[in-house]
């Protein structure tokens, strides 16, 4: 079951890349994968270094991500890889959605669900993510934190985040009360990480790949025009088992994905998880990180 616990850990994203986790633990899932299989990790392929402009902005609130961006001239357009007939084209879609993140900022909130059993003992999982990113990729504020029960035991996991332009602090809370806390330079692998945090790239692609969307409805909220993919039935190709898959997602017209509502099961398993992209907030420093680690202006 060390695939069912989607929650993020960039403990396993630094150690596919070379580098020690902050607390030692292995076993924590990579934040962006293939859901289908319960026992494969997909952490080996980070989102590109090249995500984030050259440009930075600060940490400040972002100002681009709101419905004139949203818009499309053309009254019978679709966001990009985006036709009448669905998703054409997943690589398109999924660039446009991490370069709207990037670029723009957002907030992404994340819960996860899971509930089943592998021979024979009970598995039950309650995740939340929330990822806080500056335009700009600039800082980010992270937390992770689930509860998953085993039969008549329960591990909780409690991992948070921040980044500002120079450094990676982490800091992972045990169960007997532990808080270990690391500041790493922000290289290119924590880089990869800043952006896969937000963007969920590598859920996202796995999504809208493995299985054909039709088009729901094209709508406009809030002067925004949003097109609503819902899953076709019986089309699934991703890994198995799988037994049924759902999923509906909805786009704005400039491809930045607004929200990612799955389930799928298996033979005796549930997976459900929701991820809702909005705009971005004000990254503060928090409490926990150490005083002599600053932002930079």
């Amino acid at each position: 079951m060390r695939r069912a616990l989607q929650t993020v850990a960039v403990v396993t994203l630094l150690l596919v890349a070379g580098c020690s986790g902050p607390s030692g633990q292995t076993t924590t899932t990579a934040p962006d994968a293939d859901p289908a299989s319960p026992t494969i990790t997909d952490g080996s392929t980070p989102d590109p270094a090249s995500d984030r402009p050259a440009a930075q902005t600060t940490g400040g609130p972002a100002t681009v991500d709101g419905p004139a961006n949203d818009s499309a001239a053309d009254a019978t357009a679709y966001p990009p890889g985006v036709s009448a007939d669905g998703v054409v084209n997943a690589t398109a879609l999924v660039d446009a959605h991490r370069s709207s993140v990037v670029s723009n900022g957002a907030t992404m909130r994340t819960t996860t669900r899971v509930n089943g059993s592998v021979n024979g003992t009970v598995i039950r999982i309650r995740g939340n993510e929330t990822a806080r990113l500056a335009p700009g990729a600039a800082r980010l504020r992270w937390t992770a934190g689930a509860t998953t029960t085993r039969g008549n035991q329960s591990s909780v996991l409690d991992e948070r985040y921040w980044a500002n332009e120079s450094v990676l602090v982490s800091r992972v809370a045990t169960a007997d009360g532990n808080r270990t806390v690391n500041v790493r330079n922000r290289s290119a692998t924590i880089e990869r990480v800043v952006v896969s945090a937000a963007a969920k790239a590598r859920i996202l692609t796995p999504t809208l790949s493995n299985v054909d969307y039709d088009i729901a409805n094209v709508t406009e909220r809030d002067g925004r025009r949003v097109t609503t993919l819902v899953a076709r039935n019986g089309t699934y190709s991703g890994r198995r088992p799988v037994t049924t898959y759902d999923a509906t997602v909805t786009v704005a017209a400039s491809g930045r994905v607004l929200s990612l509502d799955r389930t799928w099961t298996t033979a005796n398993t549930r997976y459900h998880d929701e991820y809702v992209w909005t705009a971005a907030t004000p990254v503060e420093k928090p409490d926990w990180v150490p005083t002599n680690v600053t932002a930079t202006p």
